[in-house]
């Protein structure tokens, strides 16, 4: 099953959004700041990335760099 990483720190809107994932049939994983959201990213494949820009430990916008560097290098 597909998956979608969920890097959102508020945590009744990441269960409200990992649940619609679900409904849509795929599977959700959920990272409440930047740090562990790349360190999930980094470990497997997924189908999407649904990424907060106000995260407590970093900018979402620099979490979306480091994402898309990471991308480049596969």
């Amino acid at each position: 099953m597909s998956a979608i990483l969920i890097i959102e720190d508020e945590h009744a809107l990441a269960s409200a959004l990992a649940a619609a994932c679900r409904r849509l049939g795929y599977g959700a994983r959920l990272c409440a700041s930047g740090a562990r959201g790349l360190e999930e990213a980094a470990r497997e494949k997924w189908a999407a990335i649904l990424l907060d820009i106000g995260l407590p430990d970093v900018n979402g916008l620099t979490v979306l760099e480091q994402l898309l560097a990471h991308d480049r290098t596969r």
